[in-house]
């Protein structure tokens, strides 16, 4: 099985959004208490672009999540021979994290929850 830590975001303002030190940790707190209930895929690209078709298969999982001074980091696992390679060659060496504010479930409110991880290739992710 193959297993990667990636720095996958940092405390800044990206997009518009200011990410805080608490931010991040609120971020691992959710995956932690979510954990069986929403797996978070490792997959090309973001769902929504262009060149990237609904029904892809996950390309590996977000297994846990860590702060770390100030970058959120994440232990990836399952991630096929192919692919794990190529991030070992630095072919895809940016990371983008996708988010979603003010999730509830089940009756209970989550400020911030990561929902995917895309790794980019020649894309220059909005958080960098």
């Amino acid at each position: 099985m193959n297993r990667l830590d990636e720095e996958v975001l940092a405390v800044g303002k990206w997009n518009g959004i200011n990410i805080t030190a608490a931010d991040l940790n609120s971020i691992v707190k959710n995956f932690r208490a979510l954990k069986d209930v929403l797996d978070v895929p490792l997959k090309l690209g973001h769902s929504g672009d262009k060149d990237v078709r609904e029904g892809q298969p996950a390309l590996g999982w977000v297994k846990d999540l860590r702060v770390k001074g100030e970058k959120l980091v994440a232990e990836l696992t399952d991630i096929p021979n192919i692919l794990f390679e190529a991030m070992q060659k630095r072919l895809y060496t940016q990371k983008s994290v996708e988010l979603l504010m003010n999730v509830e479930h089940k009756g209970k409110p989550y400020d911030i929850v990561m929902t995917g991880l895309a790794i980019l290739g020649s894309e220059i992710p909005a958080v960098n």
